[in-house]
């Protein structure tokens, strides 16, 4: 066997023999299935992922495979997809997670959720073993009770949007840590259950923008993930380019549910949090981001842009003290108009001028170039003059600074033929033609056939006679192969000469006559065989054949001979004592591989010798699988038929090779060693 195949199937014996009773074989049942209404679920085998898809809601199942469909894809003895699927794709339109619909899916490692699921159901994953990622989304709202339990889904990022989890949604996930707002379903969910969790550390935002109509900056002060804040200072600084309109513009964040005051200093604004004014989880907005206040600033002649930094003093939250990071924002102050002043051509940019709105500022900029916009002079291009066999074209007009075609030419009519006569000769299997066809198109006018022309023989080539047949010479025709035989010879007829094989003990001796010629022959004068004649020791004088040449046993279907090996094979393991009760002729006795006696009662083992002195025969015991040479069948010995077939191990005997042999076609292959596994685990027999 060649030793890349070698190589192949001692890694197949590898994985066999790690999982003996899971038999790898090809799929075979369902790999599709209904969640319920619109949903359905695919599995595709190469790539180990189940897909649901459709719309809608799944339905709500009692417990784990109880209608689901999964533990209708088998492989052997095996239920798969159940202990086989690595992930889980749910596709957009699925808007809930069935009671149980996913769960106890025990390989599976990642789950991949759609922005349209809004709910997950109670122990919807329930018993996924290795699970330990899921795209938690912002449309998720409720999380049933039990839907995590027994996971491995330990960092788990909360949605915003999650609202309700229902009890042990996460039980006996190890190192569980979920990061949450302070107050939300999550938090009290962690607190309840002695979870650990991570509050999401709050932020300040400055948003900017430009109120042209008005000629003024608007600046938003918001504080994200802020959930729980008591009380706190905020400063937003500003540069020269702007002046605050406090007094007539301000607008605290009353509709996110907290109240300040505002004192202005010199380029700042002072913001204080009204005291005790809390901020609870339910009061925040989209991604827990609610608003401080608002500001508008008027602009100060034809600056670019106004630069704002907030920043915060320490605020209480959680009965702790917090540092947010300050952050910079700017603002543009132009509104421009653009109006063009040179148009672009095809050859040529143009040119944009642009005024601000609010302080007048004007500029220019490149317009590209116009495709379009040929101003140049135009020329005719790609004419081509009519044939007889095609028309010609007028040309194209193209623009002389780009080379863009402007309008496209027309096609001209074709041009008359010009006719010659042409003749292809005829021969003895294809007639000849003569046609007028167009010299320059090929076009044909007319078409004559001519008359085949006679065959033109060789000179013949010469065919010996044989014993049997006649000779004679071939005549061929050069051109089409035809050919006719003349001049025949009669055979030469056989000319046999005489070998004699002479009669031995068992074997008739005849006379072999051949023809040297051809090799025919036939055999004659036959006379019998001599037969034995044996002297008083039993061996035949003349051949050496002796009286007893070999073994037979009660139970033939245990214990067999191979005669041209020398062996005696044994399907089974047994006893020195009970080997000698099997062999049904006298006068064999069985020792050691050294010679030396053995025990009646001690295990036969592979390589011990059974002999019969008085006919001088010997035979090599194998135990069918006892590689080892230890008398008994184990793993130690398919570890050793593995190591042989994978050309690891050349060290063995042939008896050993024989024992690994256990399928009989001298190839010791992993397909042994899996046999020899399971005899010894009592699960087959040889």
């Amino acid at each position: 066997m060649k030793k890349g195949i070698r190589k192949f199937i001692a890694v197949i014996m590898v994985v066999l023999i790690a999982s003996v009773y899971v038999p790898v074989t090809a799929f075979a049942a369902t790999s599709n299935g209904n969640l319920g209404g619109n949903v359905k679920w695919s599995f595709d085998t190469k790539t180990r992922v189940i897909t649901v898809s459709g719309s809608g809601d799944m339905k709500n199942f009692s417990k784990i495979n109880n209608g689901q469909g999964f533990n209708k894809l088998v492989i052997g003895t095996t239920r798969y997809p159940d202990s086989y699927a690595t992930k889980v794709v749910i596709g957009e339109g699925i808007t809930n997670i069935g009671n149980f619909a996913l769960a106890g899916l025990t390989a599976v490692t990642s789950v991949q959720l759609p922005s349209t699921v809004k709910s997950i159901g109670n122990s919807a994953f329930e018993g996924c073993t290795s699970l330990t990622s899921v795209n938690l989304t912002e449309s998720i709202t409720s999380i049933g009770a039990s839907a995590f339990k027994n996971t491995k889904f330990a960092n788990v990022n909360m949605p915003y949007s999650v609202k309700n989890i229902g009890a042990n949604a996460f039980a006996g996930v190890s190192g569980l840590k979920i990061t949450c707002n302070y107050g939300d379903a999550a938090y009290n969910y962690c607190v309840n259950h002695s979870s650990s969790y991570t509050l999401r550390q709050p932020s300040l935002v400055c948003d900017t923008s430009l109120d042209a109509a008005s000629k003024q900056v608007k600046v938003i002060l918001k504080i994200k993930d802020g959930s729980g804040f008591n009380a706190g200072n905020f400063d937003l600084t500003y540069s020269n380019e702007v002046t605050p309109s406090v007094s007539e513009n301000y607008k605290d964040g009353g509709s996110d549910g907290i109240s300040t005051s505002v004192v202005l200093h010199d380029k700042k604004i002072s913001v204080a949090v009204m005291a005790g004014d809390c901020v609870a989880y339910s009061q925040c907005g989209a991604n827990c981001s609610y608003t401080i206040a608002e500001f508008l600033f008027k602009i100060n002649g034809q600056a670019d842009k106004a630069e704002f930094t907030l920043s915060s003093s320490a605020a209480l939250a959680n009965n702790s003290r917090v540092t947010l990071a300050s952050v910079n924002s700017s603002a543009s102050l132009h509104n421009y108009i653009d109006s063009v002043s040179k148009a672009a051509t095809c050859k040529e940019t143009g040119v944009m001028s642009r005024s601000c709105s609010i302080c007048g500022k004007t500029s220019t900029s490149e317009i590209p170039k116009d495709a379009n916009n040929h101003a140049g002079g135009t020329e005719i291009r790609n004419a081509v003059a009519p044939t007889c066999s095609a028309e010609g074209y007028e040309g194209d007009t193209l623009c002389l600074d780009c080379g863009a075609v402007i309008a496209k030419g027309k096609a001209i009519a074709k041009a008359a033929h010009e006719y010659e006569e042409v003749i292809t000769p005829s021969t003895c299997i294809k007639e000849g033609i003569k046609v007028t066809k167009c010299k320059n198109c090929g076009e044909i006018q007319s078409e004559e056939k001519l008359p085949l022309s006679d065959h033109k023989y060789d000179n013949g080539t010469v065919t010996a006679p044989t014993c049997t047949e006649s000779g004679y010479t071939t005549y061929t025709c050069t051109v089409c192969g035809e050919s006719y035989k003349d001049k025949e010879t009669a055979a030469t007829g056989h000319h046999y000469e005489a070998v004699v094989t002479p009669p031995t003990c068992t074997e008739a001796g005849y006379t072999t006559y051949t023809c040297p010629d051809c090799g025919d022959k036939y055999t004659g004068s036959r006379t019998l065989p001599l037969g034995h004649d044996y002297d008083e020791t039993g061996k035949c004088k003349r051949c050496g054949d002796i009286t007893v040449v070999s073994i037979s046993f009660i139970d033939s279907s245990s214990l067999t001979a191979n005669e041209e090996a020398s062996v005696v094979l044994s399907k089974s393991t047994l006893t020195v004592s009970s080997l000698v009760s099997q062999i049904a002729t006298s006068g064999w006795t069985v020792t050691a591989v050294d010679g030396n006696a053995v025990e009646n009662d001690s295990d036969a083992k592979t390589g011990y010798i059974i002999k019969n002195e008085a006919a001088g025969k010997s035979y090599n015991l194998v135990i069918m699988g006892d590689i080892n040479l230890d008398g008994q069948v184990t793993a130690a010995d398919a570890r050793a038929a593995l190591r042989v077939s994978a050309k690891i191990d050349s060290s063995l005997t042939d008896v050993q090779l024989i024992a690994a042999n256990c399928d009989g076609d001298d190839d010791i292959k992993a397909s042994d060693a899996r046999l020899i596994l399971r005899v010894s685990a009592k699960i087959q027999q040889f």
